[in-house]
């Protein structure tokens, strides 16, 4: 069995995801570091930013297999994971079914993210990857969502949210998604006090210091 394949089979094991994800990085670096770089990548730099601006609650759109969660499971004291496919809710909450810090909740992130703010009263670290990518995912009114979820949270009463973004190639003015001038500015409109910059294919909305 090709190598590549036999990778793809690990990663569906659990204590095996984390040296298969090293694998993947180093192979990365070697190729030059082409975009876009692999989820061990920006895991990495998601646990980065949690503990520079010490957010311990972690807010997920586009839950998919789940292992950006699995990521993030001992980083972050509260985790909520929005799941537009009724399918993937299902694998992902038994998949997380003995994590009592981990929610997995079944809809359209529009409507959800709403609600979920609502219980929110301290400043989190939010991952938006909501954008239907094809595979298994599934599309809902909109092939993302992005303007919907970033306008929800910067309208949110606490400040001091961190955004993040994936897919920050996609972000052209095509197939639903803003360009990237489009979102700076539909941000900062709103929020002049807020920085974005662009960097291994996330977009990061950050209050500025």
């Amino acid at each position: 069995m090709p190598l590549g394949k036999q990778l793809q089979l690990f990663r569906q094991i659990d204590f095996l995801r984390p040296y298969i994800s090293i694998i993947d990085a180093v192979i990365w670096r070697v190729n030059g570091r082409p975009m876009p770089p692999p989820p061990y990548v920006k895991h990495m730099i998601l646990r980065e930013h949690a503990r520079e601006f010490n957010l311990d609650t972690f807010v997920e759109t586009g839950t998919y297999l789940g292992d950006t969660v699995y990521a993030m499971r001992r980083v972050c004291k509260k985790i909520f994971s929005i799941e537009l496919s009724k399918e993937l809710a299902k694998k992902a909450r038994l998949r997380f079914s003995r994590y009592t810090n981990i929610q997995i909740l079944e809809g359209d992130s529009t409507a959800i993210l709403p609600q979920i703010l609502k219980s929110i009263d301290t400043p989190c670290l939010f991952w938006l990857d909501a954008h239907f990518s094809g595979d298994v995912t599934v599309v809902g009114s909109s092939p993302t969502p992005i303007l919907e979820e970033v306008k929800a949270i910067i309208e949110h009463s606490v400040k001091g949210h961190v955004i993040m973004v994936d897919d920050a190639r996609l972000f052209v003015g095509k197939s639903g998604y803003p360009t990237l001038e489009q979102l700076n500015s539909f941000v900062t409109g709103s929020r002049p006090d807020i920085i974005m910059d662009v960097r291994n294919d996330i977009i990061r909305l950050r209050p500025g210091k």
